[in-house]
């Protein structure tokens, strides 16, 4: 129900200047009344032609408030309702008291507050953003959306944005987001992320996002962990990141997602068997995470190219100086390597999922290794299929041991450690084909 607003912009002109309003909420029996204070306020209405330029106080903010827009409705549609509008706008707002305005609205959160101060511009296409640009910082923020979540909280907030649309697909292109932890003082150096763009396809009114995607030149781990932090993650999640402290980079990231009636991006989803489909490309530069209990293993300077989605992937390395600790993969769980490279390859296939190893090659001073081959993980009621072939173009005999599959029969692995003690190998080579409990 639109008549008010239908009604205004079927007017002529209206001018207003140095108007006082008495706005109180009656619906709230201990409401106070706010006095809302119109500048000055033009508005000019032609048969489908509108324009309105005002500027206001209010007690919800200091400072100025402006609001400009040059607009049309849509044949057939309503004057008054913004879904129908096509069109330029800017703002200007100063000081905006996101506590006191969410106590005197209803808002879709259970707890905001925060004093906001933002400009920009946005074209309108049918309600729907088709270009513009805007910043905003916001002091001491905190949002809540429901008694379920924690609250999100900094102590500063700053970005910097423009936004693009190409066809149904909507784009942020976030050029600056910095901010302070909760608990730094005003001043400090602030932490930030770099340039990334988030997109995403119009939903249909009242629906949730459907596909979503984000892509960024560079994304400092370091930092993405610091901005984690001050998110309202589980404890665990939270312990975990304290404990792994990840360093490097991912260059040239590009994430695209897409889920019928999904709340995204929905994590839970990519981990249960009916989850997302996704995609996902990048490079990864000199990531070292500490391990975390048994999820999470030790990793320094791993350098490679991945591509993934939800049924397959790979991972071509090009490592240095590369350090891993994985239990259960290798009879030596601590290694390594001076470089690392070739490429690792996963599947799901009949619901198994599949790790192939292509011309993956790794040295050290021990040793000189190139795997090819597959390990297919089995089910309850079938057993790990390994097929796995190992050229060694050189190698001291009594390391040779420490390089062979944690899945091998400890009788096998104990086998060679003995029978090889000293001595060295050239051009050696190595088969385990079938169950490799059984090796």
């Amino acid at each position: 129900d639109f008549h008010l607003e239908n009604w205004l912009f079927k007017q002529g002109d209206l001018k207003l200047t140095d108007i006082n309003i008495l706005w109180k909420d009656f619906s709230k029996s201990k409401a106070d009344a706010a006095d809302l204070r119109i500048e000055s306020m033009q508005l000019r209405n032609g048969i489908r032609q509108h324009e309105l330029d005002a500027a206001l106080y209010s007690p919800w903010h200091q400072g100025k408030l402006s609001l400009f827009g040059k607009f049309s409705h849509r044949f057939g549609g309503q004057a008054g309702y913004w879904r129908d509008w096509l069109g330029d706008f800017q703002w200007e707002v100063q000081q905006l008291d996101l506590g006191q305005f969410s106590r005197d609205f209803e808002i879709p959160f259970k707890q905001l507050s925060g004093v906001l101060d933002s400009s920009g511009s946005i074209a309108l296409n049918k309600g729907i953003p088709d270009g513009g640009q805007f910043k905003l910082a916001i002091e001491q923020p905190v949002f809540q959306q429901s008694k379920s979540n924690q609250a999100l909280e900094f102590g500063r907030l700053e970005m910097e944005a423009k936004q693009f649309t190409s066809g149904k697909f909507i784009s942020l292109g976030v050029q600056r987001f910095a901010w302070l932890n909760k608990n730094q003082k005003r001043g400090s150096a602030m932490e930030s992320l770099a340039p990334m763009t988030f997109g995403w396809q119009a939903p249909k009114r009242d629906d949730e996002l459907e596909k979503f995607s984000f892509s960024s030149a560079k994304i400092s781990l370091e930092n993405l962990s610091l901005f984690a932090m001050n998110l309202p993650i589980p404890n665990r999640i939270r312990q975990m990141l304290e404990q792994a402290e990840p360093r490097g980079e991912l260059l040239d990231v590009d994430i695209t997602w897409a889920e019928s009636k999904s709340n995204i991006p929905l994590i839970g989803g990519l981990l249960s068997g009916q989850g997302p489909k996704f995609n996902i490309t990048g490079a990864l530069n000199q990531i070292s995470v500490k391990g975390y209990r048994d999820i999470i293993p030790s990793i320094s300077n791993l350098s490679g190219k991945i591509i993934t989605n939800q049924n397959q992937g790979s991972l071509k390395l090009n490592s240095q100086n590369l350090g891993l600790v994985i239990t259960d993969f290798l009879a030596e769980p601590r290694l390594q390597f001076d470089s690392a490279s070739g490429g690792l390859t996963w599947s799901l296939k009949n619901k198994q999922w599949q790790i192939g190893f292509d011309q993956l090659s790794v040295s050290n001073p021990d040793i000189a290794l190139i795997a090819n081959g597959n390990y297919l993980i089995g089910k309850e009621k079938t057993p790990d299929t390994l097929d796995l072939s190992i050229q060694f173009p050189r190698g001291k005999a009594g390391t040779i041991y420490r390089y062979l599959p944690a899945e091998m029969s400890r009788d096998a692995r104990t086998y060679i450690e003995k029978a090889f003690v000293t001595g060295d190998i050239n051009n050696g080579s190595l088969r385990i084909k079938g169950d490799p409990n059984l090796a």
